[in-house]
């Protein structure tokens, strides 16, 4: 889909920008500016590479994504194209504790202690 030059006051990208083939990041994220009205937001969000690497055990990327960051390299990918870059981390709340002790293996799979996702607010 095709939209005009700053269209959105908004623009959201959730559990994307790791599957995006490193070569096409660029493009990618020239791609949210140029849709996104002057003043407007994007929030991008990542897994927190930092949070899913556990020590003493070995860590094996998701063969679905292309890249996985680390709050640091996800803040330089997006420094060069924006402005203003806010990072806030994704915690589980207390009504998503049940996810923890549930017996079935998706959720179990799923759910992660501690922050467990990057996200960068932007301000164009």
């Amino acid at each position: 889909m095709e939209w005009g030059e700053h269209y959105f006051d908004l623009a959201v990208s959730f559990q994307v920008i790791e599957h995006i083939p490193q070569a096409l990041l660029a493009s990618f994220l020239q791609g949210i500016q140029k849709v996104t009205k002057k003043g407007g937001v994007i929030c991008l969000s990542t897994l927190n590479l930092e949070k899913n690497q556990k020590k003493g055990k070995p860590y094996q990327k998701s063969p679905h994504h292309d890249k996985e960051f680390t709050a640091e390299e996800f803040k330089r990918l997006l420094n060069p194209f924006f402005g203003r870059v806010d990072f806030t981390a994704f915690t589980p709340q207390e009504s998503t504790l049940f996810l923890r002790n549930s017996k079935k293996p998706v959720f179990q799979n799923f759910y992660l202690d501690g922050p467990i996702r990057s996200a960068g607010i932007i301000r164009q």
